[in-house]
């Protein structure tokens, strides 16, 4: 009794998985793809006022419209100057950047920080503590989004 065990397409598995291998070892095309997706997602919780990450932002004080009604300022939240919400949704103040390892979504506006992790204390002009009003985060969707895009890349070299 003799047994021919014939192997096909070995050269083909092995095409794939080296390409598979290449592109994990450089998956920009991917991270770029996560940057938009985490930039949009940025653009929509700073225009939502929170609701995109389901984290409503508490309205301005009565000190605070009056403050800024004063200065011929907005009365909406976070936008006296108009600044943080170019910057977060992708003007000028923008710090996105995409690596092999990492995406960063963010902006250099100096006061951001603020508005995402409130103030203690009063501040120069006798306002009181500030609230955080979550500005940057990453959605359950938006994460789960790109995921899926990494993975498609790595696995099929799909955009």
């Amino acid at each position: 009794m003799r047994l021919d065990v014939e192997i096909s397409g070995a050269r083909e598995a092995v095409a794939n998985l080296a390409a598979i291998g290449e592109r994990a070892r450089d998956p920009r095309p991917a991270m770029r793809k996560v940057k938009g997706i985490l930039a949009e997602g940025v653009k929509e919780q700073y225009e939502s006022r929170g609701g995109h990450l389901e984290t409503p932002w508490p309205a301005n004080t009565p000190g605070t419209l009056a403050r800024k009604a004063r200065l011929g300022q907005s009365a909406e939240t976070l936008t006296a100057t108009g600044a943080l919400g170019t910057a977060l949704s992708g003007g000028r103040g923008k710090r996105h950047r995409a690596t092999r390892s990492s995406v960063t979504v963010g902006t250099n506006v100096w006061y951001a920080r603020f508005a995402q992790s409130g103030t203690s204390g009063a501040g120069k002009h006798g306002q009181t503590r500030a609230p955080a009003r979550q500005i940057m985060g990453i959605s359950k969707s938006d994460r789960a989004k790109a995921l899926r895009d990494v993975e498609r890349y790595i696995l099929r070299g799909l955009l």
